[in-house]
């Protein structure tokens, strides 16, 4: 039986990880003013983003020796991955943005694509930034999104299947 993910979003197909770093940089530093604090529920995360954030990466973005030996330190086995990161990226949109953004990975030889998206829920259960805002501002805020992280890919309705 198979389980899916329908919403609006964008594939993350094509995505680099220098460019998933670029974003957590820049943004990184948002989410650990709001969400990092002593008994924090993303207590992992927050030393994630305080590496990502207090290291030096460089100007093209390029993954340094340092970086890579920190999160080995770290445990963070799938670095390997160009999908690495994605939820922190949906976690930082998440606190910021108000917009309930999630990373959905599929399975092969699944209908769908990795893809970043607001799932379809009923109308309560979305946030007062989505229950107040139309779906062209939905897309323009995600295309800006997908610009910023490198992805060449449109904005619309899309799905992504779990086989289970």
């Amino acid at each position: 039986r198979s389980y899916f993910v329908k919403g609006f979003g964008f594939s993350v197909k094509n995505i680099k990880i220098e460019d998933t770093l670029r974003f957590i940089q820049k943004h990184g530093g948002d989410l650990m003013k709001t969400a990092c604090h002593d008994d924090c529920y993303y207590s992992s995360m927050c030393e994630l983003l305080e590496a990502i954030h207090n290291e030096n990466i460089g100007a093209d973005y390029k993954i340094t020796g340092g970086l890579v030996e920190k999160l080995e330190e770290m445990n963070v086995s799938e670095f390997d991955d160009c999908y690495w990161g994605l939820d922190i990226v949906s976690d930082i949109i998440n606190e910021i943005y108000d917009l309930q953004v999630c990373f959905e990975r599929g399975q092969d030889d699944c209908i769908g694509e990795p893809s970043l998206v607001i799932p379809f829920m009923l109308p309560w259960e979305y946030s007062d930034r989505l229950r107040n805002s139309n779906s062209l501002e939905i897309k323009r805020i995600l295309e800006g999104f997908a610009n910023e992280l490198g992805v060449v890919s449109d904005v619309e309705e899309l799905e992504v299947e779990y086989y289970g």
